[in-house]
């Protein structure tokens, strides 16, 4: 199996890793599809993600939930 790429894969694994912290877990592809679709609700390209790990949570908590049944 091939590793996951991504073009932003840095960037992705932030968000991954905040999910992690917050007790949530979730697949690479998941966790990117989560900020394309943040980006996208802004009628944006890839969002550079907040330098805060509080903040990026803060913006994506509800779709992790979601997703996580919470």
């Amino acid at each position: 199996m091939n590793e996951y790429e991504h073009r932003h894969i840095a960037d992705v694994k932030r968000i991954r890793e905040v999910i992690g912290k917050n007790g949530r877990h979730v697949s690479l592809p998941t966790a990117a599809g989560i900020w394309e679709d943040y980006s996208d609700m802004l009628a944006a390209g890839w969002l550079s993600l907040p330098e805060d790990d509080e903040q990026l949570w803060l913006i994506i908590e509800k779709d992790v939930n979601r997703l996580s049944g919470y």
